[in-house]
């Protein structure tokens, strides 16, 4: 009975040996028998076994994904908010998050001049605990945001949402964590990266051809 307990012993720590190393392949070298759970080279044993709980809480917990929030300034009355904005995640890009295992998080847009979460909670912060970035559909990139001025009055294009957005997508990319662009998120990328966007002139009654219902920049 002794033999068969030690034996199992033995299967559960390869098997846990396997998992962290797969999460983890650079503390590899480290393995050198069985039954020895591998540590961080070059690491005290304390941050040996913080790394080590780390890429054993990745495996069992889903990935995180930040979503930009998509705004409306001008809520229908019958929804019940008066006056107030929305911030908002589309039902169906949720869903195909959460489709492939993934949890989306809606990462809330807050004004520098805030009373609130901006002056306690930097965008650092945030992206620390999110794994990817998904920049969602909406209104088109403002003109001004790529050195242009609109081309039609009746579409500015929405610079509050530019700004925080690009705070956003700059966040991760400095923290070199993916981003994903879906349609306007896509135009936002290219203006990040240090591009334009061509202002196509309105179809009849202000609509545009993907459906955004104004001027597109495409």
């Amino acid at each position: 009975m002794a033999e068969r307990v030690d034996d199992r012993k033995t299967k559960v720590e390869a098997a846990t040996r396997a998992r962290v190393l797969r999460v983890a392949p650079e503390v590899k070298s480290s393995v050198s028998k069985p039954g020895v759970i591998p540590q961080a080279p070059k690491a005290g044993a304390a941050e040996g076994k913080v790394r080590q709980k780390a890429a054993i809480a990745a495996i069992e917990r889903p990935l995180r994904i930040g979503v930009s929030a998509r705004l409306l300034y001008q809520v229908p009355q019958e929804l019940g908010f008066r006056n107030k904005k929305l911030q908002y995640i589309e039902q169906s890009l949720a869903h195909w998050i959460m489709e492939h295992g993934a949890v989306a998080f809606m990462v809330p847009a807050v004004a520098h001049d805030s009373k609130h979460a901006a002056r306690h909670l930097k965008v650092d912060h945030v992206v620390q605990e999110l794994d990817a970035l998904v920049l969602q559909g909406g209104a088109d990139v403002a003109p001004q945001t790529y050195g242009q001025a609109p081309i039609h009055e009746r579409w500015q294009g929405d610079v509050v949402r530019d700004k925080y957005e690009l705070s956003l997508l700059r966040a991760f990319l400095a923290q070199k964590k993916p981003v994903l662009g879906v349609c306007r998120g896509a135009q936002l990328l290219n203006v990040a990266f240090g591009g334009t966007l061509y202002q196509a002139d309105p179809m009849p009654g202000g609509s545009c051809a993907c459906g955004h219902g104004a001027l597109r920049s495409a």
